[in-house]
C-alpha cells in the first residue's frame, strides 16, 4: 500500500522538461490626480532652459514626462528596484500624476511594460538626481527585464544640479522637501521621509495591508508636483539671476554663468552680491563672506580680463573696508609689480601686507618683497647709467 501511495506521487510530480506553473502576478496599484501647475511653466524662456541644462532649445513643456521613483533602497545597485514609478504631465493648466505601484516583485515587467506606454508620449523627462538615480536604476531594471529602455533617446532634464549651483551655498541642505519649504513656500505637512519608503513596502510585502502605502504614494505625488513648480522657479531665477535677492545666490550664479563662459552676465552678479548690506542678524553675515567671496571673484575675473583699473579701484575699496583679510594687499602688489611695474607702490602694499599677516604666511610675503627689491635696484642703475 505504501509503495503505491509513493508511486502516484511520484507521476504527479512534473518531469524534468516540463515548466513549474507559476503564480500569477498580482498586477499594480494605479493612482490617478492632477493639481494646478504653475503658470510660469507656459512661458519658460530658452535663455533659462539652456543656462539649467537643457540641450534641446525646442523644449516643449507638454511634451515633458516628469519622473519619480520609490526604490527598495537608496543606494541604487543591481538588486534595488523601483516598486513605484510616479509620472506627471502638464495639460491645460494642470499637472496631471499617474503612478504605478507593484503589488509583488513578480509584477515588475507590468510596471515597466506600462511605464514604456506611458513615456512613448512625450520627447523629454524631467527629474530631479535622476541622472543620479532614477534613470540609471530604469536602465537596469529594463536590462535586467530584457526590455528596451523607453526612457533612453529622450532628452533628460535634472533639476538637482541648477538648483545645486544656485542654492546650496545659502541653504546647505538642497533636498527637494527643503527646496520646497525654503525656495517655493509650500512646505509639507506630515509628509513621509522617502528614506522610509524602503521599510515600509517590505512590511506591505509581509502583511499584505495596502494602509501602509499611502503615504508612500502620496509622498511621491508631491515630488512630481513640487518638481514641476521647481522647474518653473528655476527657470525665472536663471533668466533673469540680477533678481536674486540674497548675496550668496548671486555669487553663485555669477559662478556658474562665468563657468559657462557669459563673462559679462557673472561680472554684474559679482557687484551686485558684493554690495554692502546691513549686519543684522547671523544670516546677515553669512551674506557678508559671500559679498567678500563675490569681490574677490570679481578682482580675479576683471584680472583675467585685462580691466585693471576697475581692478585697482574695486581692490582699494576691499582694503579701505578691511574687506578680505591680505587679499586686497597681495592683489594690488601684483598689479603695481607686473601690470604696472610700479615697484616703489608694490614695495609699500607688501610691506602693510607683512604687517598683518599671520606668521606662517609671511615666508612668502618676505619673498616677494626681496624679489621687488631687486627690481628696483636693477631699476635705479639702469636710470643712473
Amino acid at each position: 500500500m505504501e509503495l503505491s501511495r509513493l508511486r502516484e506521487r511520484l507521476r504527479s510530480m512534473p518531469s524534468p522538461s516540463q515548466k513549474p506553473v507559476q503564480k500569477a502576478a498580482a498586477g499594480l496599484i494605479r493612482r490617478e490626480g492632477d493639481a494646478p501647475a504653475d503658470e510660469r511653466l507656459d512661458s519658460l524662456g530658452e535663455v533659462a532652459l539652456r543656462r539649467i541644462g537643457c540641450r534641446d532649445a525646442a523644449f516643449d513643456i507638454e511634451s515633458a514626462l516628469f519622473l519619480d521613483t520609490e526604490t527598495t533602497g537608496l543606494s541604487g545597485g543591481v538588486g534595488t528596484v523601483a516598486f513605484l514609478v510616479g509620472m506627471g504631465w502638464v495639460e491645460r493648466g494642470r499637472m496631471r500624476t499617474l503612478q504605478l505601484l507593484m503589488r509583488d516583485y513578480a509584477s515588475e515587467q507590468l510596471l515597466l511594460e506600462e511605464v514604456a506606454r506611458v513615456a512613448a508620449r512625450f520627447d523629454s523627462v524631467v527629474t530631479f538626481n535622476g541622472n543620479g538615480f532614477d534613470l540609471p536604476l530604469l536602465a537596469t531594471r529594463c536590462t535586467m527585464n530584457r526590455m528596451e529602455n523607453p526612457l533612453e533617446e529622450m532628452l533628460s532634464l535634472d533639476l538637482l544640479p541648477p538648483a545645486r549651483k544656485v542654492w546650496r551655498r545659502r541653504l546647505k541642505s538642497v533636498r527637494l522637501a527643503n527646496l520646497e519649504e525654503k525656495i517655493l513656500g509650500a512646505g509639507r505637512e506630515g509628509d513621509l521621509p522617502g528614506s522610509e519608503a524602503p521599510e515600509r513596502y517590505f512590511t506591505y510585502l509581509k502583511t499584505g495591508d495596502e494602509g501602509l502605502l499611502e503615504e508612500v504614494i502620496e509622498h511621491n505625488r508631491q515630488d512630481i508636483v513640487s518638481m514641476g513648480a521647481l522647474l518653473a522657479e528655476l527657470c525665472a531665477v536663471w533668466e533673469d539671476p540680477r533678481s536674486a535677492r540674497a548675496a550668496a545666490d548671486l555669487y553663485s550664479l555669477g559662478r556658474a554663468l562665468a563657468q559657462q563662459g557669459e563673462k559679462d552676465e557673472a561680472r554684474e552678479l559679482y557687484r551686485l552680491a558684493g554690495r554692502p548690506r546691513p549686519k543684522t542678524d547671523l544670516g546677515a553675515l553669512i551674506e557678508e563672506q559671500y559679498r567678500t567671496e563675490a569681490n574677490m571673484e570679481l578682482s580675479r575675473l576683471l584680472r583675467r580680463e585685462g580691466r585693471r583699473a576697475e581692478q585697482e579701484e574695486l581692490l582699494l575699496r576691499m582694503r579701505a573696508a578691511g574687506e578680505g583679510g591680505l587679499f586686497p594687499y597681495i592683489e594690488l602688489g601684483k598689479l603695481y609689480e607686473h601690470a604696472r611695474r610700479d615697484y616703489p607702490r608694490a614695495r609699500e602694499t607688501v610691506r602693510q601686507a607683512l604687517a598683518l599677516a599671520p606668521e606662517e604666511e609671511k615666508e612668502a610675503l618676505r619673498a616677494r618683497l626681496e624679489r621687488i627689491e631687486r627690481k628696483i635696484r636693477k631699476q635705479n642703475e639702469q636710470e643712473d647709467a
